[in-house]
């Protein structure tokens, strides 16, 4: 008898199981062909109430508020429900929808999308506030962003004092938009932080202009060329002079008191103070170890220019060209204006261009031995 009544516990316990597990699967049965159907599995399920969002727009904001009471931390239905609600008119649940989607995710994306609300809707120092926080996380290309917070304050200082950090990219980006606004002021002082920052890792380089040296050079000589165009002699040669004592640039000579880079002794950068090389048919020149050298085809030009430097001109100065065929060769200061030769002393410092040309003398056979200029100077007497 002992030994019956094992099997018949067993039996009795797997029927109790199978009988609870029939019921189990009878309910689900029931349950998802009938009242509610398969919500009643899928309503913990944050991805069914995106996809119901968008099969339902008309009741988008109904499932985008489920989604959230699913799932507090998803920043993208709130700043949707935010948009939604800006439409709508109901600011101010706008922006609290936008601060807690930025509260919740402290990315770059939330923060500009947070940004553009408070551009289009300003209130007190908010919005600086989270210009602040888009600066220091931005990357790559920061024109959208220099962009948007130029139309709220185009004043290149305010943005300089109270948004951008010293930081070589942001430095960089900000001195390049500055001189494309025209705010040459704010643009110098961008510049002249820039170069003071150290150098960051090249592996960021993907990350848009990181602030390389060699970035920082052609920036500058840029800001020299503009400043230079706008007939502003003292500031583009201070910023010349920073180039140099950062060692951006390695070019001889005292800008006003000698000619730049004289004796050829570095390629000529064809900006800034340095010789800009005319291309012309017929010659070919190159920098050679005696100096500048000019080899001229079959049949050269009887007058063509070979040279020319930007110079700030003031009192008088005379250029001097050694060369080995110096009766071949015109050198002469002329107004950047109106092109006309500048006669007599300078009362005030101005931007002038010193300019060398070949021309063949009258009379004279066409110089068939290659032209060399050893130095370009300042005539001492």
């Amino acid at each position: 008898m002992r030994h019956r009544a094992v099997p018949l516990i067993l039996r009795s316990l797997f029927i109790s199981i199978f009988a609870v597990l029939a019921a189990a699967c009878f309910t689900s049965s029931f349950t998802a062909y009938s009242l509610d159907g398969p919500e009643v599995f899928l309503r913990h399920w944050p991805d069914y109430y995106r996809s119901m969002a968008q099969v339902e727009p008309h009741r988008e904001e109904v499932w985008l508020n489920g989604l959230l009471a699913v799932e507090p931390r998803d920043s993208d239905a709130r700043l949707r429900l935010a948009a939604i609600a800006e439409w709508r008119g109901d600011v101010p649940l706008a922006r609290r929808l936008s601060r807690e989607a930025a509260n919740w995710d402290v990315r770059y994306r939330m923060q500009w999308a947070l940004l553009q609300f408070e551009i289009r809707h300003p209130k007190s120092a908010d919005v600086w506030a989270t210009a602040r926080r888009c600066f220091q996380m931005s990357y790559g290309d920061r024109q959208v962003l220099l962009d948007a917070v130029w139309r709220l304050c185009p004043d290149g200082r305010f943005l300089l004092d109270q948004l951008i950090p010293d930081s070589a990219p942001l430095l960089f980006a900000a001195t390049a938009f500055l001189m494309e606004q025209g705010d040459l002021p704010a643009a110098r002082v961008a510049f002249f932080r820039l170069i003071a920052q150290p150098y960051g890792s090249l592996s960021r380089a993907n990350a848009g202009r990181v602030g390389t040296p060699t970035e920082r050079a052609h920036l500058g000589l840029d800001l020299t060329d503009l400043h230079l165009d706008r007939r502003d002699p003292a500031s583009a040669l201070a910023i010349w002079a920073a180039l140099a004592r950062h060692q951006l640039v390695h070019v001889d000579g005292e800008v006003g008191r000698d000619v730049v880079n004289s004796l050829f002794r570095s390629e000529p950068l064809g900006r800034g103070f340095d010789w800009r090389v005319t291309t012309s048919p017929g010659i070919e020149m190159r920098r050679t170890g005696d100096g500048w050298r000019v080899d001229f085809a079959h049949r050269p030009p009887d007058r063509v220019a070979l040279l020319n430097q930007r110079v700030i001109v003031h009192g008088t100065l005379r250029p001097e060209v050694l060369a080995n065929a110096p009766a071949w060769l015109r050198a002469t200061l002329v107004d950047e204006v109106t092109g006309r030769p500048i006669e007599g002393p300078q009362r005030t410092p101005r931007v002038a261009r010193l300019r060398i040309e070949y021309c063949r003398p009258l009379g004279q056979p066409p110089l068939r031995e290659p032209l060399l200029i050893r130095q370009v100077r300042w005539r001492t007497t």
